[in-house]
């Protein structure tokens, strides 16, 4: 099935997405041969965002560490995957939407109770999801505004661009062009380096418990991507803790 973005609005379906990202998953899987480990729980969209919620239990997340990451670390294993997964969907992804993939990205995996919970988020190359969640818009731009003004106060810059996307229970905050060129040289030089890593993630973490202590007196859970060679910030924000009627 092949998505005409005309009719988007008509045929937009959560659960079908599910069904046919989880079609594509298991067809990867099978193909190199990984283990069936995550499931997809669930698929939010707005404006050029998509957002996928991977669980497993802690319990079966253990034991793959145990039988497959001896020789690698986490990290490593989530870079792999997510090369093994844009060589093998991308194409029928983007033919799937009828729209070409700018970014995309799985986020490291985290616990929560029981379950253990990876995220992925792309990024389209234009809005195919523009008519959802439209009533968020007001919320977006002032959250982005706070955001990119804090920002600015603790690096002297802004950003070339800044998005926030209002995802239910979740946002998505992207930050480009904010990585120093010098910076990038430095990183590509000494790829071992976290402690690069590690101030970018403090940059960005500043910024979102700024942005929610401000507007929501809370700090929330966020998971964060540092992009080099995208010169990318983003996060995956947790948001359920709010009472339904904090983000609007």
């Amino acid at each position: 099935m092949i998505i005409n973005n005309d009719n988007l609005k008509d045929i937009y379906d959560y659960q079908q997405f599910l069904i046919t990202h989880g079609n594509l998953m298991e067809t990867m899987q099978t193909f190199y041969k990984l283990p069936s480990v995550f499931k997809l729980t669930q698929c939010i969209c707005r404006k050029d965002i998509q957002l996928f919620s991977m669980v497993t239990s802690r319990e079966t997340w253990e034991r793959v560490k145990i039988e497959y990451l001896q020789s690698l670390s986490v990290e490593k294993y989530m870079q792999l995957i997510m090369e093994m997964t844009c060589a093998h969907m991308r194409e029928k992804v983007e033919e799937y939407y009828n729209a070409k993939i700018d970014y995309w990205c799985i986020f490291r995996p985290h616990i929560e109770g029981d379950e253990v919970c990876i995220y992925s988020v792309k990024i389209f190359e234009r809005p195919l999801f523009r008519d959802y969640g439209v009533h968020n818009g007001n919320s977006e731009d002032r959250l982005t505004r706070i955001a990119s003004s804090h920002i600015r106060h603790l690096t002297g810059r802004g950003p070339e661009r800044i998005t926030t996307t209002i995802l239910g229970q979740y946002m998505v905050i992207c930050v480009f062009g904010i990585i120093p060129l010098y910076i990038k040289k430095y990183i590509f030089k000494n790829s071992d380096d976290l402690s690069v890593r590690e101030l970018l993630v403090n940059l960005l973490t500043d910024v979102i418990d700024h942005v929610f202590e401000s507007e929501y007196n809370y700090i929330p859970k966020k998971l964060i991507k540092v992009d080099f060679e995208n010169n990318l910030l983003s996060a995956v924000v947790i948001t359920r803790q709010c009472n339904d009627d904090v983000i609007k």
